[in-house]
């Protein structure tokens, strides 16, 4: 996959976004911030469902607020946290989300809400860095893998040209879309020799992301 992108980069193929009209990239965002407030909706109410697509997880959840399943715990600090990023959305100086997180841990913490309540936490994070090692594939595999390769690089490059020509109408910056093709393809070729998953763009992190300041 990083081979295929630095290679189309290098051959200066990302002329193939400017097909993508602003319909299509405005459909794309809208379609993703629609999927993920209905993915994260369990997490508010403190319950899981299984994700079987959106209109059928839509009603899944109502099922589960209907039968009681609700964490009340869970909800106050949702909403709590929602209500804090809200208010604070407008200060330049104090991070709403930031200030969200923090307190948040803090309350979970202090009120041993995950143990009294059953409050889901993450727990404790893997340590250190992954260690270094060439990757390497059978000769009869090389087909295969570079179908895959090709695949999960046309996936990938779409969705992150999606994504940054949409933040870069808002912020009124420039998108060079050869230059991002070689980057995003020797970013996956580092994380090749790490054991990482294949590097795109996060369609639900960014705008997390761009709301508490992040710029490229």
């Amino acid at each position: 996959m990083g081979a295929v992108l630095t290679l189309a980069g290098l051959a200066r193929l990302g002329f193939v976004t400017e097909l993508l009209s602003k319909p299509i990239r405005y459909s794309y965002m809208n379609g993703i911030a629609l999927t993920v407030l209905i993915s994260q909706l369990p997490k508010l109410f403190g319950f899981s469902v299984e994700s079987t697509g959106p209109l059928r997880d839509l009603l899944s959840i109502g099922g589960a607020i209907l039968a009681g399943r609700t964490n009340w715990a869970a909800l106050a600090i949702g909403l709590g946290a929602l209500a804090t990023i809200l208010l604070l959305r407008g200060s330049k100086r104090v991070p709403g989300i930031l200030v969200a997180v923090v307190g948040a841990a803090v309350i979970v913490g202090m009120l041993d809400l995950a143990e009294r309540h059953d409050v889901a936490i993450l727990g404790s994070l893997p340590q250190g860095l992954p260690g270094f090692s060439i990757p390497w594939i059978g000769v009869g595999d090389i087909v295969p893998v570079l179908i895959g390769g090709c695949a999960v690089a046309m996936v990938s490059f779409a969705d992150t040209s999606v994504l940054s020509r949409a933040y870069a109408a808002r912020t009124r910056t420039t998108v060079v879309p050869n230059q991002e093709m070689v980057g995003l393809g020797a970013a996956n070729l580092a994380t090749g020799f790490f054991q990482g998953f294949p590097i795109s763009s996060s369609s639900s992190r960014t705008p997390v992301a761009e709301a508490a300041g992040a710029r490229t």
